[in-house]
């Protein structure tokens, strides 16, 4: 119970009169936001994958592109951290594998996460395999990058996207060594 309190004060700030089950509520809610604006763009016959994690998990076998997104996007948003996704993420990260950028960026999220602060280097190479890639944009390589910083160090609040320039700030000298 004292950890709890100290945890709140933590997140919450000492006299925040809001309890952790509000930020649940409201990080709940930012997460159906999100997927709302996505079905927006993508359309309604995604929402399927919001219902359950078997029917997302599946739409990653789906032919259609936009779907096998939405799925992954699903899949980050409400099944973060299920092992049974884990392998499909892996084959994702091959550009020859998944063509759809953005499916293989939503992979390296998934992986990022479910091995956060791991230190797990077998999943930190395949990252830096793509970090090393010749045939990748800039930003799936920067992305990799920070999926590897997460896993071996936890998330870090300097790891911003935004701000990392690629290849200056990358640390070739581990990268290379995964």
């Amino acid at each position: 119970m004292r950890l709890i309190k100290w945890l709140k004060r933590i997140v919450l700030g000492p006299s925040s009169p809001f309890s952790l089950e509000d930020h649940r509520r409201t990080v709940e809610c930012q997460k159906k936001e999100e997927f709302a604006r996505l079905e927006a763009f993508l359309g309604e016959g995604i929402s399927q994958f919001a219902i359950s994690f078997d029917l997302a998990r599946a739409g990653l076998d789906e032919s259609d592109q936009n779907m096998r997104f939405a799925a992954m996007e699903a899949l980050n948003l409400f099944w973060p951290n299920r092992e049974e996704v884990v392998d499909r993420c892996v084959l994702f990260l091959s550009k020859e594998q998944e063509p759809h950028e953005g499916i293989r960026a939503g992979a390296m999220l998934y992986l990022a996460h479910c091995f956060s602060g791991s230190k797990n280097r077998e999943m930190a190479g395949k990252l830096a395999q793509v970090v090393r890639a010749q045939n990748e944009s800039a930003l799936v390589k920067r992305l990799a990058y920070l999926g590897i910083m997460n896993i071996l160090h936890g998330f870090r609040t300097k790891d911003d996207l935004n701000k990392l320039r690629y290849p200056e700030d990358v640390d070739w000298t581990l990268v290379n060594s995964l």
